[in-house]
């Protein structure tokens, strides 16, 4: 099955639906009685996000080293955390995350939380401020319809410069209406972002067709 002509990467006819019904499920690990399965932790903390995806997320924090990281959808807080210890084992940059729900989520020092819609104008105005004039890495994690996908593209896009990386989660939900719809829609009318298909290197990832790279500025 070919997901994309634009990104022409094909899964094994064989194992694709088996493979796309349990990543868009959540499901990352065979179905099984023990309560760890599908609940990755990170320092104790409930993690949403494949293990594979979190390699991909450290190599590029450590390569483009962003001032700021922003996330969109903290749920438990774990992701927040592992960006906030990746930023801490690099000696540099801050996370803000930001979700609609107030819950007990751990803390760190280069960790701000916000709590709101994150493409609200108010959220949008206030992370925009903190964050201006300095390198931004972005991940959005929390609704992953297209019309709330492409509210947060809106949003924040404009605060990620040159080389740094937006990340959409769950981009490769081939349902109509999903985050995919909202990628496919942002790359064809902004032609300074490309998609970077960084995450071939494993076969299994929860990001896959969703890390976008804002283009290097021409001299």
């Amino acid at each position: 099955m070919r997901i994309s002509s634009r990104y022409n990467y094909t899964l094994p006819t064989g194992v694709e639906r088996g493979m796309l019904r349990h990543l868009t499920n959540g499901k990352w690990a065979p179905d099984g009685d023990l309560p760890e399965m599908n609940r990755p932790l990170w320092r104790g903390t409930q993690i949403g996000k494949h293990p594979a995806d979190l390699l991909l997320y450290h190599q590029a924090i450590y390569r483009n080293r962003p001032d700021w990281i922003i996330e969109t959808g903290s749920a438990q807080g774990g992701s927040a955390l592992f960006f906030a210890d990746m930023c801490e084992l690099i000696g540099h940059g801050q996370v803000i995350t930001i979700d609609r729900r107030v819950e007990d989520r751990p803390s760190h020092p280069r960790l701000r939380q916000f709590i709101g819609n994150s493409p609200h104008r108010v959220i949008r105005n206030a992370v925009s401020a903190l964050v201006r004039g300095q390198s931004v890495m972005v991940s959005l994690d929390s609704d992953h319809t297209a019309l709330h996908v492409g509210r947060e593209l809106a949003a924040f896009s404009p605060l990620v410069g040159p080389g740094q990386y937006l990340v959409v989660e769950d981009a490769q939900d081939p349902r109509p209406g999903r985050a995919y719809d909202a990628v496919e829609a942002f790359l064809a009318t902004h032609p300074e972002w490309e998609r970077a298909p960084v995450e071939r290197q494993f076969l299994v990832c929860v990001t896959r067709l969703g890390w976008l790279r804002r283009k290097a500025q021409r001299p």
